[in-house]
């Protein structure tokens, strides 16, 4: 994702994280909500119960966890969509089923 980037302790201004002021902050929220929107929202939620999940699942419980994870989010509409836009070469259209 072009929205989504890590960021050094020493260096958040490097990606604009620095806002001059708050309306310029909540504005690139806004925008940055907008991207995530439109994203492959399941899948997306399933990779947030996953990290929550990792804190406490031994190793080979969590990869199990994941492995149907992947599974599950595969066989939706949205996996179908970003494949075939992949193929396509043409930007995907996600409606998060």
């Amino acid at each position: 994702m072009k929205g989504i980037h890590f960021v050094q302790e020493d260096s958040p201004t490097e990606i604009g994280a620095a806002a001059a002021n708050d309306d310029q902050l909540v504005a690139r929220a806004k925008a940055l909500a907008s991207e995530l929107a439109l994203g492959p929202t399941r899948a997306y939620a399933g990779v947030k119960r996953l990290l929550y999940r990792t804190a406490t699942n031994p190793l080979y419980e969590q990869m199990e966890v994941e492995n149907e994870s992947i599974a599950d989010v595969a066989r939706t509409v949205d996996a179908q969509e970003g494949i075939a836009a992949f193929l396509a070469k043409r930007p995907p259209q996600f409606n998060g089923r």
